[in-house]
């Protein structure tokens, strides 16, 4: 393993960033300006010098080892300091800069954001790319660590000191059901509510939900008939059933434009929060402050 740094070129760590980031070599090597020879020569290189294939090719593309995900925090932060510390100007441009952020999200805050987001960052920045990259809330608080993710977006518990959070999305839960549906015909009770089969989005499988402890302390009971494990599956079980669904007002807005459903407030008031999660060691790269920028103009109601 290489222990001196004058044995590291620093066009290898480029070439690997590339690769990680592109997975392919052809591609990586159109981003970075070199021939496919000689992103290959550079592969060579890199597991020679780190002793490890550190990718594998892959029907999808060059696939991660192990150790090249251990690497690959370490190197693509040392890439970025290097690159703001050789910038004429500390600002960052993005209709000049050629970056791309990674924002790890669950899949609420992704529906909720991406129409925006993808507005307001052709508008912003053309030469900008954005790996919106699907993660449970498990993972975040690693993946910051090791700088795999740039932000995070979506519910967070109680966050380290070593991170910072803000407040970013706050909607309510509301009925969602075909068009015609006999629950429409009155305002929703708790006995109507729970008098028709409902779908939950469980990843797990796991018939339980947030909406459950709040159902018991009314002292009703609902019967989940269905879970699924994205939104996706939801509007298209939803449309041809009486089943009906709990989702977040956001989501139930984009699906009822596009579909013959139709959303209704609930006898309860139940908020789904998200939040912006970062690394305070970003807390003044300027890159990083547009990036936060934009995710909480995207939010904004």
């Amino acid at each position: 393993m290489p222990n001196d740094l004058r044995a590291v070129d620093l066009n290898l760590l480029k070439a690997f960033d590339a690769i990680l980031t592109e997975g392919a070599v052809t591609r990586a090597g159109n981003r970075i300006g070199l021939s496919q020879p000689a992103m290959s020569a550079a592969l060579v290189r890199l597991r020679d010098l780190f002793e490890d294939r550190l990718f594998v090719r892959t029907p999808g593309g060059m696939e991660p080892t192990a150790r090249a995900r251990q690497l690959a925090g370490p190197i693509q932060r040392a890439l970025r300091e290097i690159e703001d510390a050789l910038r004429n100007s500390p600002e960052f441009d993005p209709a000049r800069a050629r970056r791309t952020f990674v924002v790890g999200m669950t899949e609420y805050a992704e529906v909720a954001l991406v129409e925006r987001l993808t507005e307001l960052l052709r508008q912003q920045g053309d030469s900008i790319d954005l790996r919106l990259r699907s993660i449970a809330k498990v993972e975040y608080l690693d993946l910051l660590d090791e700088g795999g993710i740039d932000a995070f977006v979506g519910h967070a518990d109680a966050v380290p000191p070593r991170f910072v959070s803000t407040s970013l999305l706050k909607d309510p839960l509301v009925l969602l059901a075909r068009r015609g549906h006999p629950i429409f015909k009155t305002q929703i009770s708790m006995e109507d509510l729970v008098k028709w089969p409902q779908i939950l989005v469980s990843p797990t499988g796991e018939a339980r939900g947030a909406v459950d402890p709040i159902l018991k302390r009314k002292g009703v009971e609902r019967r989940v008939a269905l879970t699924v494990g994205t939104y996706l599956g939801i509007p298209l079980a939803l449309q041809n059933s009486d089943l009906t669904s709990n989702v977040p007002q956001q989501i139930a807005a984009r699906l009822s434009n596009v579909l013959p459903l139709r959303a209704a407030p609930l006898p309860f008031r139940h908020v789904v929060a998200s939040e912006l999660v970062w690394h305070s060691r970003n807390e003044a790269d300027h890159a990083q402050s547009w990036l936060r920028r934009l995710i909480r103009e995207a939010a904004r109601p």
